[in-house]
């Protein structure tokens, strides 16, 4: 391969160009991430506390606590419960229910199939300020 100071004219200009865009795809991409990290929403990550993540349960009836870290500014949590039937996820008939304290008892669970839940907090404006990621479980029976 021919060293730079060998190159054509064309060569050279072709260069320069894929050398700017390089530049400016970095320069622009890596602001917007930097922009992404450093942005601070005020939304608190909700840590579960049981079931731990990918627990599995063999009990009849399938009645399930949940529990998750509270979060100080919080005046209540909304809690989302969904099955899996067939490779979808489900709403169950207490998802989006609404409790004031780091705890949910839920009904006897549909079926003996995967679950999963998480949990937002919501403060006395109607402000999200924390939310957890989806924590999964299943039932065997």
């Amino acid at each position: 391969m021919n060293k730079p100071s060998e190159w054509s004219e064309s060569k050279k200009w072709f260069m320069g160009i894929v050398a700017t865009l390089i530049v400016g795809l970095l320069t622009w991409g890596g602001s917007n991430l930097v922009n992404v990290l450093n942005s601070d929403s005020g939304i608190q990550l909700i840590k579960p506390i049981e079931p731990t993540d990918g627990a599995s349960f063999s009990h009849f009836p399938r009645n399930l606590e949940l529990k998750w870290e509270p979060i100080k500014e919080a005046s209540r949590y909304v809690v989302n419960i969904e099955y899996q039937y067939k490779g979808k996820w489900n709403p169950t008939p207490f998802d989006d229910r609404f409790v004031t304290t780091n705890s949910f008892q839920s009904i006897e669970f549909i079926g003996a199939q995967g679950g999963r839940w998480k949990v937002k907090a919501i403060d006395s404006n109607e402000n999200t300020v924390g939310e957890s990621s989806w924590w999964y479980f299943s039932f065997s029976r």
